[in-house]
């Protein structure tokens, strides 16, 4: 988030969850409040059977926002 890596559950594993609080990480993604940053996911399949990939937010909805933001 904000070009920097917040979580990464890389390589072959079993099923893992992280989550992380951004209210905790304010300062050091350097993320001032009202403003707008882009979010972005990386998922890569490396299993040949089975897979899960979930992602839960508690984001509020962005109204309004100028369409050149994304």
């Amino acid at each position: 988030m904000n070009d920097k890596l917040v979580i990464d559950l890389g390589g072959p594993h079993n099923p893992q969850d992280e989550s992380v609080n951004l209210d905790d990480l304010q300062a050091s993604l350097a993320l001032v409040d009202g403003e707008v940053y882009p979010l972005e996911l990386f998922h890569a399949e490396r299993h040949t059977c089975g897979s899960n990939f979930l992602v839960e937010t508690t984001f509020k909805c962005l109204q309004d926002v100028p369409t050149d933001v994304f």
